[in-house]
């Protein structure tokens, strides 16, 4: 009888743990399957479903028209004809918040501070933010992007001068510590295409220079690929002119 209790016991035990087993790699499961099909940073996914939302910028009047993926509408008016629109979701909330980038103009001798105007959609606030630089002999252009791994776009500039060629450099205000990092990357005739290249939650520096493509990926490590030719246009998730 003992030894017959004894292996009920076991058997027991036995089953639970299988159960338990299962229970684990079924939930494993399920959630690799909705990581996979989740769009981590989906470009202009105003409603925060992870879709993209099909989106327009009508500078005669300054108004965002937006078609939700959820079905929905929405008109608002944020920013000027002559601002460079940068959305992106600066308050790590999901969704991608309205925002343009404000270059008052150059001045002969002194730098100008560019203003980033942001309409927060987690509390519907506005920022105003001077970060980048605009005078007769430099002048930077915007380059937003995630470039921390923080779940929230940074602000970020990359340098130009007028000398051709020079060196450029992206210059980001990092929103995890509101902290200065600049690192020279590519030239100020290349175009700017930072992207998350690697897959590790962070925005790679890169630039694309007559069909070749040079990133320098935070994980990875540097890739110079060549795809395309000179007179191409490079079409990574964010373009930037």
């Amino acid at each position: 009888m003992n030894g017959q209790a004894h292996t009920f016991y076991i058997s027991r035990v036995l089953l639970i743990f299988s159960s338990i087993l299962l229970s684990f790699l079924t939930a494993t499961a399920v959630s690799a399957t909705e990581d996979a099909n989740t769009n981590p940073n989906p470009v202009a996914d105003f409603d925060g479903d992870g879709k993209s939302d099909i989106s327009v910028f009508r500078p005669s009047n300054g108004f965002w028209h937006i078609m939700k993926s959820s079905g929905e509408y929405s008109s608002v008016q944020w920013g000027l004809a002559t601002d460079k629109l940068v959305p992106g979701d600066y308050d790590g909330d999901g969704k991608t918040d309205l925002a343009v980038y404000r270059d008052p103009g150059a001045s002969i001798f002194n730098f100008v501070d560019n203003t980033w105007y942001i309409l927060r959609s987690s509390d519907n606030t506005f920022l105003a933010r001077q970060w980048g630089r605009t005078s007769s002999f430099v002048q930077d252009t915007p380059v937003p992007a995630d470039y921390d791994g923080d779940g929230k776009t940074d602000l970020a500039v990359y340098d130009l001068s007028d000398a051709i060629p020079s060196r450029g450099s992206f210059r980001i205000l990092q929103s995890s510590t509101d902290s200065e990092v600049v690192i020279q990357w590519g030239t100020n005739v290349d175009r700017r295409v930072p992207a998350d290249y690697d897959g590790d939650g962070k925005a790679d520096l890169a630039v694309y220079r007559d069909g070749t493509w040079y990133v320098n990926r935070t994980t990875a490590g540097f890739l110079a690929a060549a795809f395309g030719t000179s007179s191409d246009l490079p079409i990574p998730k964010q373009y930037i002119p």
